[in-house]
């Protein structure tokens, strides 16, 4: 086995070793490499190792250390080729067969691979592991995975997938925590499929799966106005989204008197759709989904309160606006009027409707630049605009392709990108070109 080195890091231990761009690896301490896993896990917590690694033919061997003169670990500032699994489902209610044409080309890409799952948090079905697959997770501990259940009816979860071969999911959940790993579940709730009772005995199911089974996000399936020729699914209203709030809660009542925990938890979204005052942070579980829209209005306000309490720095800004989605327009007028009194400063909230996914769309993750700058077009802007990190990729670019540094430029103010982290707003507001969450300049 081997891998091929895609970039090296400037002034990282991997240059310092000598290893270049299109380098072979081979062996690194000692262990063959077949993708970017085996290296992480050898290189874990490992001062130095010898690098066997091959160039032009030849065979060379080099010692990788991380081990600053000041006794701490750098990154090894080492990138290597990989190319994710794809997944094998048809799901019906799969967003990117909804996506619109012209984006970003990695947008078009279904994966599903357990690598992601465990470095990104990225969710699984588990319909693609082969039995070597399985040993590998459990002989590397990758663990937390995160798995897409949807049901634990086997028929109706094959027919959800668009996949007539997905194995039985129970069993292959709890062969993984018999393995020693842990799981976090998601269920994506459908008007008339696995809503009602069905939700209601998937939650019981998984509940028998504890303690391996850390925590279920129930999140409402998500719709476009691209969905043209797929099969027929009925939005999440108002209505619908609080039966399946009171079905969480009935069982989250139910295992708090058993277990002692809730382990399962709405989506935000489903309390604004169900018009429902947002829980505070310890009927969270220390957070395990916030990637999942689960309990990160309620982490945002909080860290925002406590940044704001501890913050003594004044902020030598007047006036900036802040780009949310429709769903978080009523967190962030909340934050504005705590800003305004506390620093004097005029925060305008601009809330941007979807129009490249559609208006039922309004998770701010995807708001494309096109929308942003119809929305700030012919707005006093003040002195910087704020955009929710979420929004943008590595390369600064939004799901439309379109950069930061075109907006800055076609609307005449500073971009700054802010995390969705309620400390981070605050730092962006009082410490200037500092921090992660400062005045950035466009990227």
């Amino acid at each position: 086995m081997s891998v091929r080195i895609k970039r090296v890091h400037p002034q990282s231990p991997a240059e310092d070793a000598g290893l270049t761009e299109g380098d072979i690896l081979l062996l690194i301490g000692g262990e063959e490499v077949g993708d970017f896993m085996d290296m992480e896990m050898v290189l874990c917590g490992e001062p130095q190792v010898e690098v066997v690694y091959e160039r032009g033919g030849e065979e060379f061997k080099s010692i990788l250390s991380r081990l600053t003169t000041e006794g701490i670990f750098k990154p090894a500032g080492l990138e290597v080729d990989f190319s994710p699994r794809t997944c094998p489902n048809h799901c019906i209610f799969c967003f990117i067969d909804q996506n619109p044409p012209g984006l970003r080309s990695s947008i078009y890409f279904k994966d599903e691979d357990y690598r992601l799952s465990f470095t990104d948090g990225a969710y699984i079905t588990l319909t693609n592991l082969t039995a070597e697959d399985k040993a590998r997770i459990v002989s590397l501990k990758l663990s937390p995975l995160y798995v897409s259940v949807h049901t634990t009816d086997d028929h109706l979860r094959r027919y959800i997938l668009g996949n007539p071969l997905a194995p039985p999911v129970l069993p292959a959940l709890t062969e993984l925590i018999e393995g020693g790993i842990s799981l976090h579940a998601q269920v994506v709730v459908m008007p008339g499929i696995n809503d009602g009772s069905i939700l209601m005995d998937t939650l019981k199911d998984l509940a028998n799966l504890q303690p391996g089974l850390f925590s279920i996000a129930v999140v409402p399936v998500g719709l476009t106005r691209w969905r043209v020729g797929l099969s027929e699914i009925a939005p999440i209203d108002s209505a619908k989204a609080g039966e399946i709030l009171d079905i969480v809660e009935q069982f989250q009542a139910e295992n708090l008197r058993l277990r002692g925990i809730r382990l399962a938890f709405p989506s935000d979204e489903l309390f604004i759709k169900a018009k429902r005052i947002m829980p505070s942070g310890d009927y969270y579980q220390d957070f395990p989904q916030l990637e999942d829209g689960v309990g990160l209005w309620t982490d945002f306000r909080e860290s925002f309160l406590k940044a704001v309490q501890r913050t003594k720095k004044k902020p030598g800004i007047k006036k900036v606006t802040v780009v949310t989605s429709v769903l978080a327009e009523p967190l962030l007028q909340e934050i504005s009027g705590i800003i305004a009194e506390k620093w004097g400063i005029e925060v305008e909230v601009v809330a941007v409707s979807n129009q490249l996914y559609g208006e039922g769309v309004g998770v701010v993750g995807l708001l494309s630049g096109g929308d942003i700058l119809s929305s700030l077009r012919g707005r006093e802007l003040g002195e910087a605009v704020l955009l929710p990190a979420v929004a943008v990729n590595d390369e600064g670019r939004f799901i439309d392709d379109l950069t930061v540094s075109q907006l800055s430029e076609q609307l005449g103010v500073p971009m700054r990108v802010v995390p969705i982290v309620g400390r981070e707003l605050v730092k962006a507001l009082t410490n200037g070109n500092q921090g992660r969450g400062g005045f950035q300049p466009p990227l």
